[in-house]
């Protein structure tokens, strides 16, 4: 008797939250791992590897963007399975590290150079120079916004045991 109450307990513990989702109707969990099925490219250098290193994916008006080094352009996606490639004229895409972030309605995104860009819509591809020529170059940054609004450019890159192989730094974009 008390092996049947311990079995039906452990049933309804472990099938009932199944049960009720199929009944309700709710869609089955997808999951997505890598290696994502992108188009990436081989490097321009002799040998040729394939490139898309130090990827940033963000969320931003229901579309995914994913960012990698040395792509010449950027993907989009609305459910991590398919993806599409946009090209920009406006960003320098053959760098390093790249990196972007989402405030209000607006996507701002850099890489190892001295610029942030900004777009409301980087499904277009058009972007503009947000931030000119920062005093710093940052190695593989980080762009992260606090819960106060605050834009931090996180950095690091040493290639060398002299200089500090992190540094953070506030940053203001209008």
């Amino acid at each position: 008797m008390k092996t049947m109450f311990c079995k039906t307990v452990i049933f309804l513990f472990l099938w009932l939250p199944a049960l009720l989702s199929t009944a309700q109707g709710t869609n089955k969990q997808t999951t997505i791992c890598n290696p994502l099925n992108l188009s990436y490219r081989f490097q321009l250098s002799k040998p040729s590897h394939r490139e898309a290193a130090d990827p940033c994916i963000i969320l931003f008006n229901g579309t995914y963007f994913l960012f990698a080094s040395k792509s010449g352009g950027y993907w989009s996606s609305n459910n991590l399975i398919t993806w599409t490639f946009i090209t920009s004229p406006d960003l320098l895409l053959e760098d390093y590290a790249p990196t972007a972030v989402v405030i209000k309605d607006t996507v701002y995104f850099m890489a190892i150079c001295k610029r942030i860009y900004k777009s409301a819509n980087p499904l277009t591809g058009c972007w503009q120079i947000a931030k000119n020529l920062l005093p710093i170059a940052a190695g593989d940054p980080n762009l992260f916004l606090d819960e106060n609004g605050w834009l931090y450019l996180y950095y690091g890159l040493s290639r060398s045991n002299w200089t500090p192989c992190t540094q953070l730094y506030s940053i203001t974009v209008r």
